[in-house]
């Protein structure tokens, strides 16, 4: 199987974890059509139903190799958005100041996710700037 390297977003607040539509094709995984889709809110306040999903797949970030559920979405700035809370029977903790992510494995191996260093693209703002700016119009 062929290696893609893609950006990565944890995030803590995101019930599921999704891939850019973009990147579905580099999976060799088939989609499950789920019977109740799943309803996605965007940042921008608009919500979507998906009904499709891809179980199990194996990625691999530093060595550490995961199995998740992705949905696909429309992304544009990252090409997976990871919930840190999927992790099933491992723990994982989100230290925003220095920027890792702190995985406990239930087998008792502990790896740490640092960001790597990025410029800051300007196209990028916090949710919490684009609910101001929503409601300011």
């Amino acid at each position: 199987m062929k290696a893609y390297q893609m950006h990565v977003l944890f995030d803590s607040s995101a019930c599921h974890s999704f891939i850019a539509n973009k990147n579905v094709t580099k999976l060799s995984k088939e989609t499950k059509r789920v019977e109740k889709g799943f309803i996605i809110g965007t940042p921008l306040g608009e919500t979507m139903e998906i009904n499709v999903v891809f179980e199990g797949v194996r990625i691999n970030i530093n060595g550490c190799e995961l199995e998740v559920d992705l949905i696909p979405l429309e992304l544009s700035d990252f090409d997976i958005i990871l919930n840190i809370n999927w992790m099933g029977r491992n723990k994982a903790r989100l230290d925003c100041f220095i920027k890792t992510v702190t995985l406990q494995r239930a087998m008792g191996e502990t790896i740490v996710f640092k960001r790597e260093r990025i410029s800051n693209p300007t196209n990028i703002i916090s949710i919490m700037d684009a609910r101001k700016l929503l409601k300011k119009g």
